[in-house]
C-alpha cells in the first residue's frame, strides 16, 4: 500500500511520518470534536517513497552529495562559496526531482485516491467531466 486515508487507524509514525501520523490522529479525533474539521485526503507513504528513490537512485545520488559537501565544508571558512555551492546543488536535486518517474502502481494508486476524494464513482482519467461543479483544491506538504 502506497497511500493510507487521512482517518485510517492504519498510520503510523514509521509508515506515514510525524506530520501524516499527527493528521491521521486529528482526522479520526475530529469526528468528536465539533470545532475541528478535518477535510479529506490522503498520506503517501514511506514505502512509496523508499520506493520512489530505488527507482530514482541519481536522485539518491545527488542528495547523498549534500552530505559529503556538508561535511566538506564544515572545515573551510568560507561561507559565501558553501552558500552558492548549496544553492546550485538544491537546484540540480529540484531540477533532478522533477524529471524523475513515479511507478504505475503509485500513479494508479494516488489517481484513485484523488477520485475518491472528488466523491467521482468513475474510473477514467481527471480531464473527464464531473457532474459537480463544485472545485477540488488540495494542499501538499
Amino acid at each position: 500500500m502506497f497511500t493510507i486515508p487521512f482517518n485510517s487507524s492504519s498510520a503510523t509514525l514509521s509508515n506515514v511520518g510525524g506530520k501524516g501520523y499527527n493528521l491521521s490522529i486529528l482526522s479520526r479525533e475530529s469526528t468528536k470534536l465539533p470545532n475541528i474539521s478535518v477535510p479529506s485526503g490522503f498520506i503517501i507513504t514511506t514505502t512509496a517513497y523508499d520506493n520512489f528513490i530505488k527507482e530514482n537512485l541519481h536522485l539518491l545520488q545527488l542528495i547523498e552529495g549534500v552530505d559529503d559537501h556538508l561535511v566538506a565544508s564544515s572545515s573551510t571558512d568560507n561561507d559565501n562559496n558553501d552558500i552558492a555551492n548549496l544553492e546550485s546543488i538544491s537546484s540540480m536535486i529540484q531540477s533532478t526531482f522533477r524529471e524523475c518517474t513515479l511507478s504505475k502502481e503509485l500513479k494508479d494508486e494516488i489517481e484513485e485516491r484523488l477520485l475518491d476524494i472528488s466523491g467521482s464513482s468513475s474510473s477514467s482519467s481527471s480531464s473527464s467531466s464531473s457532474s459537480s461543479s463544485e472545485e477540488c483544491y488540495y494542499a501538499v506538504r
